[in-house]
Protein backbone atom coordinates (compact mmCIF):
# COMPACT_ATOMS: atom_id res chain seq x y z
CA UNK A 1 0.00 0.00 0.00
CA UNK A 2 1.53 3.57 -0.96
CA UNK A 3 0.45 6.72 0.59
CA UNK A 4 0.51 9.87 -1.42
CA UNK A 5 2.23 11.98 1.70
CA UNK A 6 5.07 11.06 4.05
CA UNK A 7 3.99 10.55 7.46
CA UNK A 8 3.02 8.13 10.46
CA UNK A 9 0.45 6.03 10.25
CA UNK A 10 -1.98 7.61 13.33
CA UNK A 11 -4.94 5.17 12.87
CA UNK A 12 -5.88 1.64 11.25
CA UNK A 13 -9.19 1.76 9.69
CA UNK A 14 -8.61 -1.94 8.47
CA UNK A 15 -9.18 -5.46 10.02
CA UNK A 16 -8.28 -8.62 8.80
CA UNK A 17 -10.76 -9.88 6.40
CA UNK A 18 -11.85 -6.51 5.72
CA UNK A 19 -13.43 -6.48 1.79
CA UNK A 20 -12.20 -3.52 0.42
CA UNK A 21 -13.46 -1.60 -2.69
CA UNK A 22 -10.45 0.44 -3.27
CA UNK A 23 -12.21 3.44 -2.29
CA UNK A 24 -12.10 3.79 1.11
CA UNK A 25 -9.01 5.31 3.59
CA UNK A 26 -7.65 2.34 5.17
CA UNK A 27 -4.87 3.79 7.19
CA UNK A 28 -4.86 8.06 8.66
CA UNK A 29 -1.46 9.31 7.45
CA UNK A 30 -0.35 12.63 9.44
CA UNK A 31 2.97 14.95 8.88
CA UNK A 32 3.67 15.56 12.16
CA UNK A 33 6.59 18.02 11.77
CA UNK A 34 4.33 20.72 12.57
CA UNK A 35 1.30 20.56 14.83
CA UNK A 36 -1.12 22.97 16.07
CA UNK A 37 -2.04 24.19 19.52
CA UNK A 38 -5.64 25.69 19.98
CA UNK A 39 -6.33 28.28 22.19
CA UNK A 40 -9.85 29.31 23.37
CA UNK A 41 -9.78 32.91 24.03
CA UNK A 42 -12.95 33.95 26.03
CA UNK A 43 -15.59 37.03 25.13
CA UNK A 44 -13.82 39.31 27.26
CA UNK A 45 -10.44 38.92 25.49
CA UNK A 46 -11.74 38.64 21.88
CA UNK A 47 -11.19 42.14 21.02
CA UNK A 48 -7.56 41.92 22.25
CA UNK A 49 -6.24 39.16 20.41
CA UNK A 50 -5.01 39.15 17.24
CA UNK A 51 -3.30 37.61 13.86
CA UNK A 52 0.31 37.43 14.39
CA UNK A 53 0.21 37.87 18.55
CA UNK A 54 3.15 36.51 19.30
CA UNK A 55 2.84 33.12 21.62
CA UNK A 56 4.59 30.78 23.99
CA UNK A 57 3.83 27.61 24.20
CA UNK A 58 4.59 25.31 26.82
CA UNK A 59 3.94 21.35 27.54
CA UNK A 60 1.96 20.96 31.21
CA UNK A 61 4.38 19.55 32.65
CA UNK A 62 6.77 22.20 31.68
CA UNK A 63 9.16 20.29 29.87
CA UNK A 64 8.87 21.63 26.49
CA UNK A 65 8.69 25.34 25.71
CA UNK A 66 8.81 27.22 22.35
CA UNK A 67 7.84 30.12 20.78
CA UNK A 68 5.34 30.85 17.79
CA UNK A 69 2.35 33.52 16.87
CA UNK A 70 -1.41 32.99 16.35
CA UNK A 71 -1.47 32.07 12.34
CA UNK A 72 -5.46 31.76 13.07
CA UNK A 73 -8.62 32.93 14.85
CA UNK A 74 -11.76 31.38 14.60
CA UNK A 75 -15.02 33.17 12.61
CA UNK A 76 -17.55 31.03 14.80
CA UNK A 77 -17.42 30.90 18.68
CA UNK A 78 -18.45 28.47 20.65
CA UNK A 79 -21.70 28.18 22.23
CA UNK A 80 -21.40 26.62 25.41
CA UNK A 81 -18.38 28.14 26.93
CA UNK A 82 -18.55 31.44 24.90
CA UNK A 83 -15.07 31.21 23.50
CA UNK A 84 -13.14 30.76 20.19
CA UNK A 85 -10.43 29.13 18.92
CA UNK A 86 -6.99 30.71 18.52
CA UNK A 87 -4.35 28.63 16.73
CA UNK A 88 -0.72 28.76 16.95
CA UNK A 89 1.39 26.38 14.34
CA UNK A 90 4.29 24.96 15.73
CA UNK A 91 7.32 23.61 14.09
CA UNK A 92 7.87 19.50 15.17
CA UNK A 93 11.30 18.23 13.66
CA UNK A 94 11.67 16.06 17.15
CA UNK A 95 8.34 14.91 17.71
CA UNK A 96 8.02 16.14 21.22
CA UNK A 97 4.52 17.76 20.81
CA UNK A 98 1.75 14.88 20.66
CA UNK A 99 -1.43 15.99 19.23
CA UNK A 100 -3.95 15.79 21.41
CA UNK A 101 -2.33 16.69 24.79
CA UNK A 102 -3.31 20.26 26.76
CA UNK A 103 -0.84 22.67 26.56
CA UNK A 104 -0.45 26.14 27.84
CA UNK A 105 0.07 29.40 25.92
CA UNK A 106 1.08 32.65 26.85
CA UNK A 107 -0.34 35.35 24.26
CA UNK A 108 1.83 38.70 24.53
CA UNK A 109 -1.06 41.20 24.38
CA UNK A 110 1.12 44.71 24.78
CA UNK A 111 4.95 44.90 25.29
CA UNK A 112 6.30 48.24 27.31
CA UNK A 113 9.73 49.50 28.46
CA UNK A 114 9.67 49.88 32.19
CA UNK A 115 12.33 51.55 34.05
CA UNK A 116 11.50 50.26 37.97
CA UNK A 117 8.98 47.58 38.35
CA UNK A 118 8.33 45.69 41.44
CA UNK A 119 6.59 42.51 42.21
CA UNK A 120 3.24 43.05 42.95
CA UNK A 121 3.43 41.17 46.45
CA UNK A 122 6.17 43.87 47.65
CA UNK A 123 2.96 46.80 47.33
CA UNK A 124 1.40 47.33 50.99
CA UNK A 125 -1.31 50.16 52.10
CA UNK A 126 0.26 52.38 54.78
CA UNK A 127 -2.30 54.73 55.56
CA UNK A 128 -3.75 56.25 52.39
CA UNK A 129 -0.60 55.80 50.48
CA UNK A 130 0.71 52.43 48.34
CA UNK A 131 4.25 51.74 49.52
CA UNK A 132 7.82 49.48 49.45
CA UNK A 133 9.84 48.63 51.87
CA UNK A 134 13.33 49.56 50.98
CA UNK A 135 16.53 48.73 53.37
CA UNK A 136 18.60 51.74 53.61
CA UNK A 137 21.36 51.38 56.12
CA UNK A 138 20.39 48.01 57.84
CA UNK A 139 16.88 49.69 58.34
CA UNK A 140 13.74 48.66 56.50
CA UNK A 141 12.00 52.35 55.42
CA UNK A 142 8.35 52.96 53.81
CA UNK A 143 9.12 54.02 50.51
CA UNK A 144 5.59 56.28 49.41
CA UNK A 145 5.32 54.92 45.45
CA UNK A 146 3.53 56.17 42.51
CA UNK A 147 1.63 53.27 40.50
CA UNK A 148 1.68 52.96 36.43
CA UNK A 149 0.84 49.86 34.68
CA UNK A 150 0.86 46.15 35.95
CA UNK A 151 0.11 42.48 35.11
CA UNK A 152 -0.16 39.47 37.15
CA UNK A 153 3.23 39.37 38.59
CA UNK A 154 4.76 43.05 38.22
CA UNK A 155 3.93 46.42 38.97
CA UNK A 156 5.49 49.49 37.49
CA UNK A 157 6.47 52.20 39.62
CA UNK A 158 6.69 55.58 38.55
CA UNK A 159 8.35 57.32 41.05
CA UNK A 160 9.44 56.86 44.99
CA UNK A 161 11.92 54.12 43.93
CA UNK A 162 14.75 54.56 41.57
CA UNK A 163 16.21 51.42 39.83
CA UNK A 164 18.56 49.06 41.87
CA UNK A 165 16.99 50.23 44.92
CA UNK A 166 16.60 46.89 47.42
CA UNK A 167 13.05 46.36 48.68
CA UNK A 168 11.01 43.61 50.18
CA UNK A 169 9.43 41.69 47.81
CA UNK A 170 7.33 39.16 50.04
CA UNK A 171 6.05 39.06 53.73
CA UNK A 172 6.82 42.68 54.98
Amino acid sequence: VKSPINGIVIKKEINVGTYLSGQENIFVISDLLSVWADFNIYRSDLSRVKVGEPVVVTSLDGNIKTEGQITYLSPVGHEMTQSIIARAILQNKEYLWKPGLFVLGQITLESAKVVVAVKDSALQTFRDFDVVFIESNNIFEVAHVKLGRRNKEWVEIISGLNSGDSYVSENS
